[in-house]
């Protein structure tokens, strides 16, 4: 399919969102973390770790950051570390990497890989799993791009992640000359702003050679269905068309795969609407927009609009 297809096929999703890590830990979550009653050692050693590096024991600091890091999940995994003391020790590292960088512009043995650790986090409205399967079950690398803002300079470097509930749908290796690399070149998700800025201009990127058998491959992972799709052809005269646009699936259909009928869900809400109605629990207008609400979802698209 791919031999066959791959050439004439592509898939186009937008940016959603993204997420530079911090250059400095949050002021009120670290003090915080840091006054209460025996701040675990992983959170003192992070936090004495920023402090160096910020007086110039770049190395050693960042290498003490790092150590710290790792007690730090260990210690969360047995308990004897709170979320919010871990959120801090994770934010004193990515601060403390961030000095790092801005410090070297040739990085030594053991900090070569730094850029792409804290590369920018870009998030797409799509699914890996679903729309790009191969991506993830067997590496396949597939060439992505903007598909424009072409002339202007991408500034930032980033890794993908989809919408979906698992930390495996992303996409962290992308074609380089002769190999691969760890992170894609990106422009900021609005041309005058940094990336996880709110925006309204939207930000696409485009996978090519996808083949012909994603799509069938992904088989409702994560009850995420089949895209919109467009049917393109170019006349003699060398313009393009779109001769047929395919719409993705619904909610509804979704979830009649699995067993689900829609309108047995409908029924069931509208007597849960009845029932609070009758308790004085919501008001008429309140049911009247759960109902609407829920008739929206069941007919609209599985990704985010």
């Amino acid at each position: 399919g791919r031999w066959l297809a791959a050439h004439s096929s592509l898939l186009v999703c937008e940016v959603i969102g993204s997420r530079t890590f911090p250059s400095a830990p949050n002021p009120q979550l670290l003090e915080r973390a840091l006054q209460k009653d025996c701040p675990p050692q992983p959170l003192l050693d992070a936090h004495n770790a920023y402090e160096r590096v910020r007086e110039g024991d770049l190395v050693q600091a960042y290498a003490d950051a790092e150590h710290a890091l790792v007690e730090a999940a260990a210690f969360f995994r047995l308990g004897q570390m709170d979320l919010e003391a871990k959120a801090a020790c994770e934010e004193l590292f990515w601060a403390t990497g961030r000095v790092v960088l801005s410090a070297h512009e040739e990085l030594q043995d053991g900090l070569d890989g730094l850029p792409d650790r804290l590369a920018d986090i870009y998030f797409l409205n799509l699914s890996v799993f679903q729309s790009l399967l191969d991506s993830w079950g067997i590496e396949q690398l597939f060439p992505v791009v903007p598909i424009h803002r072409l002339n202007e300079q991408p500034t930032r470097r980033g890794v993908l992640v989809d919408i979906t509930c698992d930390s495996d749908g992303r996409v962290d290796r992308f074609v380089a000359e002769g190999g691969s690399k760890a992170t894609l070149e990106l422009h900021p998700t609005a041309p005058t702003s940094e990336p996880g800025t709110c925006s309204n201009i939207p930000y696409y990127l485009g996978f090519f050679l996808t083949g012909a058998y994603q799509e069938t491959l992904g088989d409702l992972h994560n009850l995420l269905g089949d895209s919109h799709a467009a049917h393109v052809s170019i006349g003699d005269d060398g313009d393009w068309r779109i001769d047929t646009i395919v719409e993705g699936d619904t909610v509804s259909e979704v979830l009649g795969r699995v067993q689900f009928d829609a309108d047995d869900i409908r029924i069931q809400l509208h007597e849960d609407v009845r029932a609070a109605l009758v308790a004085g629990r919501i008001t008429r207008q309140e049911g009247a927009s759960l109902r609407q609400f829920l008739d929206d979802s069941l007919e609209g698209y599985t990704y985010l609009k």
